[in-house]
């Protein structure tokens, strides 16, 4: 009989496959990433989460946290479930992707997604209790040598960039120090300048 454990490793093996990332891009938008190496060694995206919020709302405390894993069960019928999943902690809040590896899907905010049909999702509102799911998009999944996999996808793509709104800036926090502020305002203007290909 195939056991579990035969079963997990399987899944845990193509999860291992990939590698994922979050991080923040702009004054109001971070990104979650995923993708895996093909088999001449191109990296291809599977997908790309745009989370914008309020300019200002990433530098809150409880940013910064990520993780992902996978795992694999065998159904009923004796078809095998294999999963994985991908976590991220931003301005206090935490979002979490969860991938079918079989069936080549994804679901996020109560969304299913066909990554054969899209590999970018854009999200708005996602500081508030009820984030926006605007809709997704699809990119050349095949990206460069860039040494930044998540400025190769926002490069392809005018809308995608406009979408980080660079040009926001956020309101005076009276909480952060003004020097710590001007610091943080300069990270994000590199960062966005990253994205443009500057």
């Amino acid at each position: 009989m195939r056991s579990f454990a035969l079963i997990a490793a399987t899944a845990l093996l193509v999860a291992a496959e990939s590698h994922s990332t979050a991080q923040t891009i702009s004054s109001s938008t971070a990104a979650m990433f995923r993708a895996h190496w093909a088999d001449d060694g191109a990296n291809t995206l599977e997908l790309l989460v745009l989370l914008r919020g309020t300019p200002g709302w990433l530098s809150r405390s409880g940013s910064g946290g990520s993780g992902s894993g996978g795992g694999g069960s065998q159904r009923p019928d004796g078809t095998r479930f294999q999963y994985a999943y991908q976590s991220a902690d931003f301005g206090g809040k935490t979002f979490t992707i969860n991938f079918d590896v079989g069936a080549q899907t994804a679901k996020f905010l109560d969304h299913d997604i066909a990554l054969k049909d899209a590999n970018v999702v854009l999200v708005d509102d996602a500081d508030t209790a009820t984030p926006t799911f605007v809709g997704t998009r699809w990119v050349e999944p095949r990206l460069t040598s860039d040494s930044d996999p998540i400025a190769a996808v926002i490069r392809q793509s005018s809308e995608l960039y406009e979408y980080l709104r660079c040009e926001a800036t956020a309101s005076p926090d009276p909480s952060v120090p003004p020097e710590v502020a001007r610091v943080m305002q300069t990270m994000f203007q590199r960062l966005c300048a990253r994205m443009r290909g500057q």
